[in-house]
Parts: C-alpha cells; sequence; structure tokens
C-alpha cells in the first residue's frame, strides 16, 4: 500500500471491527496510528487482534494532539478540535428504526438479504460468519476520512464529522436479492449478469445493458431478433453470443436519437443510459456544487479540476 500518509497522525477510540479495520488501513497507508487501551473491550482471536492492531501502539494522549480520531458512536467527540478530521461506524442508521440494534455478521447479512445469496458450490446457503461486513464498513470510513483530509472544516464543525452506517453499505454495495429484488421485481441474483454494449445513434452513444429479462429486449428490438431464439432467452447462452446480439441492437440504435432510444428502452423496461462526453459532464452544475469538480485558475484561465468525490452532501 503507499505511504502517502506518513505526516498524519491518528487516535483510535473504538473497539468495533469496523474501526479498528479503518485504523489498520489508515496505519498501511503510512499514518501512525495510535489506539487507547481502555477502548480495546471486545475479546477477539488473538490472530484477529494481531491483525487489526499491525503497525499500531497503545497511548494515552489527549485527541487534541491528533490529526484524525476515529471511534465508535458513543466515543467522547465533545473536546475534539474543530480541525481534526472524525468518524465513526453506526451499525444502522443512527436516526432509523433500528439505531438501537446490536451489529453481527447474521443480522447485517439478513437485513441486506445476503443469506439468500452466498451459497456453497452444491447450492447450500452460507450464513454470516467472520466479519467481512464490518471490515467492508472500515473501508467505506478509510476513505471517506481520506477524502475528507482535502475539505476546509466548518468553525463549529459537529462531531464526528464522517458517519457510515454499516447496514446501509451493506444494502447498497453488494448485489444482494432485496437489491435485485427493488430493481428487477425478483430475488434472483442471475438478473444482475448479462453483456454491456455501447451502441451508435444519429446523435450520440447508447449503453446498453442485455441482462434480465429477454422477453422485454426482444419486445424493443421488435422484427429483429425472434423472441423464441436459443442464442439469447438464457443469460449463458447471450454472453457466448453477445457478438451476434451487440450487432442486432447496433442495427436498432443507429437510425435513432439517443432521446428516442432511451424512451423506447424506458417504454419497453431495458436498462439504457446515454453515453456523457466530458463536455456533458463540465456543464452539469449538480458536480460543481457538490464539488466534485472544483473550478480553479491555472495560468490565468479558468479550468475546472476533479474535487472530492466523497465530499457529495445530496444526489440531486
Amino acid at each position: 500500500m503507499n505511504q502517502l500518509l506518513t505526516h498524519l497522525a491518528v487516535l483510535e477510540t473504538g473497539q468495533s471491527p469496523a474501526i479498528r479495520y479503518c485504523g489498520r488501513l489508515l496505519s498501511l497507508a503510512g499514518a501512525r496510528v495510535d489506539y487507547a487501551p481502555a477502548a480495546r473491550g471486545e475479546e477477539l482471536a488473538d490472530a484477529v487482534e494481531d491483525y487489526l492492531d499491525h503497525g499500531k501502539r497503545p497511548s494515552g494522549a489527549p485527541s487534541r494532539d491528533y490529526d484524525i480520531v476515529i471511534g465508535d458512536p458513543d466515543s467522547p467527540w465533545e473536546d475534539i478540535a474543530p480541525q481534526v478530521v472524525t468518524g465513526t461506524v453506526d451499525p444502522f442508521t443512527h436516526t432509523g428504526s433500528r439505531a438501537d440494534w446490536s451489529p453481527s455478521e447474521m443480522v447485517l447479512a439478513s437485513v441486506g438479504g445476503s443469506t439468500n445469496y452466498t451459497r456453497t458450490s452444491d447450492g447450500t446457503p452460507v450464513y454470516g460468519f467472520g466479519r467481512r461486513f464490518q471490515y467492508l464498513a472500515g473501508t467505506y470510513l478509510y476513505t471517506a476520512i481520506v477524502s475528507m483530509l482535502g475539505v476546509e472544516p466548518p468553525a463549529a464543525p459537529t462531531h464526528p464529522r464522517v458517519r457510515v452506517a454499516n447496514d446501509e453499505v451493506v444494502t447498497a454495495l453488494l448485489p444482494y436479492g432485496t437489491t435485485q429484488y427493488a430493481y428487477n421485481g425478483t430475488a434472483t441474483t442471475v438478473e444482475q449478469s448479462g453483456p454491456r454494449f455501447v451502441a451508435a445513434c444519429v446523435d450520440g452513444y447508447l449503453c446498453v445493458y442485455a441482462g434480465g429479462s429477454w422477453a422485454d429486449q426482444a419486445k424493443l428490438l421488435g422484427d429483429l431478433v425472434d423472441p423464441d431464439d436459443p442464442r439469447f432467452t438464457a443469460i449463458g447462452s447471450r454472453f457466448a453470443h453477445a457478438d451476434e446480439l451487440g450487432r442486432l441492437i447496433q442495427t436498432w440504435t443507429e437510425n435513432r436519437t439517443v432521446s428516442e432510444a432511451v424512451r423506447a428502452a424506458d417504454a419497453a423496461s431495458v436498462a439504457v443510459a446515454p453515453c456523457y462526453e466530458l463536455a456533458d459532464a463540465l456543464a452539469d452544475a449538480s458536480l460543481f456544487d457538490n464539488e466534485v469538480l472544483t473550478r480553479q485558475v491555472v495560468d490565468g484561465r479558468e479550468v475546472a479540476l476533479a474535487g472530492l468525490a466523497y465530499h457529495v452532501r445530496e444526489t440531486p
């Protein structure tokens, strides 16, 4: 891992696996990571302790001596200086109906729908074990914390400045049954898979996702295809004949504008999206409002530079 954070000092005050894994990643990136010995309450296997605490050292120094402080939601945040970047992982959204629930791999797997997704080669469900979902949340926290280092802190910030909800990480990131059902009306995970194509339209390009229902795609392509064509009815055979399908899609798009193709695909419940060019992105005001892009003056002229994607506060 690149040693990019050697100039930073981190205090880890939490005991949850998510917080400790975030601390591990900060240490691997070169930061000096101290932990408060009093925060070590949960008993973990020796190998797990060694893994999570690799490169860290115990310390009793006050939080004001650090650039970053990470801790559990109930950590003492009130005495931390405004310039310190702080973060925590809530097991469940801290303002939601599950705010007082206790996390475990099994609970997180259940609310995220993954108990229906993780299976052995013979189809036997593999239920929650270990701490992989907590480590996943720790990775999210690490990425957001590093992104916040370049953001000017408010005069009177509310600590912690970064909050990650472990249940939302599981549900949002991983292709589990709950997410699949919300998007596709089915809990089968095969719906997440399928060939992707970029096809030329009269005035631009269209990205086409050819997974999901073949009946919907056949309806969209009309006379160009046979709804019962065995090359395309099943996902596996669709992958095997992706070149043929791509040519059919190109034939369908080549005499349509992008907007015409999008409207037709929406009506047929086929997933498509316009391919945006750089000029389109630079014209999107929301990217500047949320500091994903920033305007800077370089050599006397204004240019757009990449900002901090994790500083996005709202999605328009």
